[in-house]
């Protein structure tokens, strides 16, 4: 039973759902069998302990029906019943999430059946709410045409000549060149990562639609336009400048999930532009992310920070050398992690902040305490704590440390070569630093020649320092 469809769906529940599907079961319109509510409930009660004992069928099925014969057909029965009613709950909070969407339904409906008072109250509902939204995204245009399709049909034809023609085109039209152009970004990052090429249909004549009649004076239309062409063309910063100034100046304008995610562009856009050596895009970087996190358009849902984003701030902020914003935010953003991630991520963002600051004795005492699972933020550590060991002259803790280091990289097979070689550089150069003599010019021009030629390198930066130093 582990392995099931019901307890994949139980498992992926948040908090807020599980409260509501226990209402959701304890309703007769959904659900009147207790026996259903008992496996719901068991369920919630032990999947969170991750022991498979606890989902062994007989096992189930004794606590469910105490004294009765073990009944396999019985028990699928009863899974597959409970997986109905929460795969009806869950298709309810979809519709639900589209609130107006579901009232030009509920008005189609009031339409059908001749309830013209109900049907003419909810219709200005629904009005009024569109007219106030702040969100203008394609939902929001594809909802304002459906209800002025709605409109044009309880007008019927002998009234047609009232019909709002061109705002119910307009409205489809913009909806659909939103979504044409968010997938059309969609598809393009997924090009640059798998070299393949797609065919972009109707895009062309979109973007030339958009230019000949100014569309960009359409926010959601702007923000996806530039966007797309700031990935099109990385190389003309002034679509990338475009763009940022749009999910600036038109915040809110979608979703918040949405926003999240074009901030998360312009951060990879920027990231990619640094490691290109274009000047002044590190600070844009941190920037972006300071701005995200002030603003909290790069939290989750759940009002929550990821991990990785808390570490990239981290990161990007000690290279630009923001050192007292960054431990103000380690110290003041750090609730807003997972509980059983935050430890563990605090540690090594202290780790990172005091290793940039050059007091290695701090950045030691962190980083050591740290055992991460992840192999990259493993990888990290080790990184660090190699220039840690060569910096304070720590020859033996330094050679164990890249043998290990080496022998880890090696046996972990799931790391990807893009990964793995710039960890497997670090080692090699690391060792050609301890071994070239200081003294001899030519050594130390050809090591130096080598590093900057290496591709991928960790730290290059550093390296290059280093020699400089002997």
């Amino acid at each position: 039973m582990e392995n099931s469809q019901l307890i994949e769906i139980v498992r992926s529940l948040t908090k807020q759902e599980i409260r509501e599907l226990k209402k959701w079961l304890a309703s007769p319109a959904h659900n009147h069998r207790r026996d259903v509510i008992d496996l719901f409930e068991y369920l919630i009660t032990v999947l969170p302990r991750e022991k498979a004992k606890y989902l062994v069928k007989d096992h189930v099925f004794q606590t469910i029906y105490p004294g009765e014969i073990y009944d396999d057909a019985k028990l699928r029965q009863l899974t597959h019943i409970l997986s109905k009613v929460i795969e009806a709950y869950l298709l309810f909070s979809l519709a639900m999430e589209d609130d107006i969407g579901s009232q030009i339904y509920l008005a189609t409906n009031f339409r059908v059946r001749g309830l013209d008072k109900s049907y003419s109250k909810l219709v200005k509902q629904v009005s009024k709410s569109l007219k106030n939204s702040q969100v203008k995204d394609e939902i929001y245009y594809h909802n304002l045409f459906l209800l002025s399709e709605e409109k044009y049909n309880e007008l019927g034809s002998r009234q047609s000549l009232q019909a709002d023609f061109q705002g119910i085109v307009d409205s489809l039209e913009i909806s659909f060149i939103i979504r044409k152009l968010r997938f059309a970004c969609h598809m393009l990052n997924h090009e640059n990562k798998i070299k393949k090429e797609y065919n972009y249909g109707l895009l062309e004549p979109v973007m030339k639609f958009i230019d000949d009649n100014g569309l960009t004076r359409i926010p959601s239309i702007k923000i996806y336009y530039y966007l797309y062409l700031a990935t099109r063309f990385p190389e003309k910063e002034e679509y990338y400048y475009k763009f940022k100034e749009s999910i600036f100046e038109h915040d809110g304008i979608l979703p918040k999930s949405e926003m999240r995610d074009n901030y998360l562009q312009a951060v990879n856009y920027s990231i990619t532009r640094a490691n290109q050596s274009v000047k002044g895009f590190k600070r844009e970087v941190f920037s972006l992310y300071k701005q995200g996190i002030e603003n909290k358009v790069l939290f989750n849902d759940e009002g929550q920070l990821s991990t990785s984003t808390f570490r990239n701030t981290v990161n990007m902020g000690t290279v630009v050398k923001e050192f007292e914003w960054i431990y103000s935010f380690i110290h003041n953003y750090q609730k807003y992690l997972m509980e059983d991630q935050r430890e563990e991520t605090v540690q090594f963002s202290l780790g990172k902040y005091y290793f940039e600051k050059s007091d290695y004795d701090k950045a030691q005492d962190y980083l050591i305490t740290v055992n991460p699972g992840a192999i990259n933020l493993n990888l990290m550590i080790r990184s660090m704590l190699i220039r840690i060991y060569y910096t304070q002259d720590e020859y033996i803790l330094l050679d164990a440390l890249l043998e290990s280091m080496k022998v880890y990289i090696n046996r972990k097979k799931q790391l990807a070569p893009q990964y793995r070689k710039p960890f497997l550089n670090l080692i090699k150069y690391t060792k050609k630093l301890v071994k070239v003599n200081p003294y001899d010019k030519a050594a130390k021009a050809k090591l130096r020649s080598e590093i900057e030629e290496a591709r991928p390198l960790i730290a290059k930066d550093w390296f290059l320092e280093q020699v400089d130093l002997l």
